[in-house]
């Protein structure tokens, strides 16, 4: 993905920056490249020192033991390869130029698929348990998630660019996947993945309306779009329904992954959970700031008389789009039965011996018929 990313920003971006961006994205991500290449080859490494072979099978590592001082060593190489890829604060300069200066189906994909974190559940925690649960490693990544949550969001509130306020969003949202996950129990886990899940909705969404706006204006300046709602009645509703999920409204996808992180992070540490719930309050400052200057207020003269609302194949997207995010909101439990299994693995892995996934679910839906 990495190469035709980088033709795409430079070739097709809009933004007279774009060779800037492409050859930064590639750089940062390459370096983070390197970095898990050398964690994995320590794992292979160790495999050969107990079997006398060289293997790169996930199976065939995890039935090996590591000391817990090579764990160490290796969660660092591979964290900072999945930090620099997700991108994690402070690994995240690369970011916001390349989703502005990039074309839209690119910003779509790259802050709509989550790979990078991911990476932690898929590789982290089951190859190395012990150092994934270590005392200084879950402070600092419990660090780092909750200043991702605040700093995305109050630098979101003053950000004048749309595209670039919906980075900093994401840079929030992926500080409470990070959060979610070092909470290490089955609320945590399963809070993040459904939460990588939505940002495919609701993220990925505000990007589409994003590119759906610069084709009409041809700019991303939030001071010069004041009374859309009059001339695109179809764009204000659906910027209103993404929004509304990308800040947890309840009834919307994006309520479910944030409460499920927010009770495994209470369980965990409350002073932690309390910090991360600010984060919560700030996305519905910035969201709504931008709601009311851009959508409503006086029709300023920078927007053309001429301009039209979505047309048929827009309007399809911001119907699909909607349906996912109320469907997840309103009857999250397909979703959670389907990515339980995995978590629980996880879990017993990190934490051998605790209670079912079906005992979890039960925990959950109580939890959630009494919201």
């Amino acid at each position: 993905m990495l190469i035709p990313s980088y033709f795409l920003i430079k070739l097709w971006g809009p933004g007279e920056q774009r060779q800037y961006a492409a050859l930064k994205y590639v750089l940062y991500t390459l370096l983070g490249s390197v970095f898990m290449l050398v964690g994995f080859c320590l794992l292979s490494l160790n495999y050969f020192e107990a079997k006398q072979v060289y293997s790169f099978d996930l199976l065939d590592l995890l039935a090996v033991q590591i000391p817990l001082s090579q764990q160490l060593l290796i969660f660092w190489l591979v964290f900072l390869g999945l930090a620099f890829k997700a991108p994690i604060f402070p690994f995240h300069s690369w970011l916001p130029d390349a989703l502005v200066q990039g074309p839209i189906p690119m910003s779509v994909m790259l802050a709509g698929i989550k790979l990078g974190t991911y990476g932690f559940l898929r590789f982290s925690f089951p190859l190395l348990p012990d150092a994934s649960q270590h005392a200084t490693v879950v402070a600092i990544l419990m660090t780092l998630g909750l200043a991702a949550i605040v700093y995305g969001a109050i630098v979101a509130i003053i950000q004048p660019d749309f595209r670039r306020l919906l980075v900093f969003s994401s840079i929030s949202h992926l500080g409470f996947v990070v959060v979610g996950m070092f909470a290490l129990n089955f609320q945590g886990i399963q809070g993040s993945l459904i939460t990588m899940i939505n940002l495919g909705f609701s993220t990925a969404g505000l990007f589409f309306l994003a590119g759906f706006i610069y084709e009409r204006l041809g700019h991303n300046d939030v001071r010069r779009y004041s009374g859309l709602a009059k001339k695109m009645p179809l764009l204000a509703t659906f910027m209103l329904i993404i929004g509304m999920a990308s800040i947890g409204l309840p009834g919307t996808n994006g309520f479910i992954g944030e409460f499920l992180i927010l009770l495994g992070v209470f369980q965990a540490w409350w002073l932690y959970g309390a910090i991360a719930v600010t984060g919560i309050i700030f996305a519905a400052a910035y969201f709504l700031w931008f709601y009311e200057r851009s959508i409503f207020g006086p029709l300023k003269d920078s927007v053309p008389a001429a301009i039209k609302d979505l047309n048929s194949r827009e309007w399809a997207i911001g119907v699909a789009l909607s349906v996912m995010i109320f469907w997840i909101g309103i009857y999250p439990s397909p979703f959670l039965r389907m990515v339980n299994g995995s978590v629980q693995e996880v879990v017993d892995r990190l934490h051998p011996g605790m209670a079912t996934a079906q005992q979890h679910d039960s925990l959950l839906s109580t939890e959630v018929s009494r919201n």
